[in-house]
Formats: structure tokens, sequence, C-alpha cells
């Protein structure tokens, strides 16, 4: 009988038999960022907020600036579905499980 053997995932790519480093997530400057994402919340101008707290977000820095910031922006627009959806990625990569749940599940029910 042929045996089976199982090869585990590579987490790099393999380029002519050298591992290659996966290239890191851009570098974004934080307090512009925040900045851009809190005038872009004030003058009501969501879609490009949630683009800039996106960004902010996948650094995973000032994650509970963010999410203070997403809390305030959700009780102003509480039917907001991406709101909700936003706060729960942020809660997320928090490792704010069941507050993540809960925001994902209040998008769900405003879609």
């Amino acid at each position: 009988a042929d045996e089976i053997s199982v090869v585990p995932p590579i987490e790099s790519a393999s380029v002519n038999g050298k591992a290659e480093r996966q290239a890191p997530a851009p570098v974004v400057e934080s307090a512009d960022e925040l900045t851009s994402a809190r005038a872009a919340i004030e003058s009501g101008d969501k879609e490009k907020a949630l683009a800039h707290y996106s960004d902010l977000i996948k650094t995973r820095q000032n994650l509970t600036t963010i999410i203070s910031d997403l809390e305030k922006a959700a009780e102003n627009y509480p039917e907001d579905a991406a709101i909700q959806r936003k706060l729960g990625d942020a809660y997320l990569r928090n490792h704010q499980m069941n507050k993540a749940m809960h925001a994902y599940s209040k998008a769900e029910q405003h879609l």
C-alpha cells in the first residue's frame, strides 16, 4: 500500500527554491489617518471615515481609541450596518470576541 504524507502549509512564498518573506502591511501614519477619519465622520462622510478606520484597524495600533470613536459613531448612526461591522472588526483585532460578535449581530440586523 502507498503511504500518504501530509505536508504542512508554507507561510512564505518560495522563489527558485529560496524562501521569500511576504511584504509587510503598508505603514500608515496613525495620527494623520485618525485625524482624517475623525474629520470625515464629523462631516457626515461615513464611507470615507470607515475607509480610514479600516486602514487603522489593520495596523492594530490605537485600537482603544479607534473603538471609542466607532462606538460614538454607532451611537450617532444606530441603523448603520457598516459602522457596526467596522466596530466588530476593531473589537476582533483587539481580542474582544464577545463584543465583536454583538457588533456583527447588530450589523446583520440592519442589512
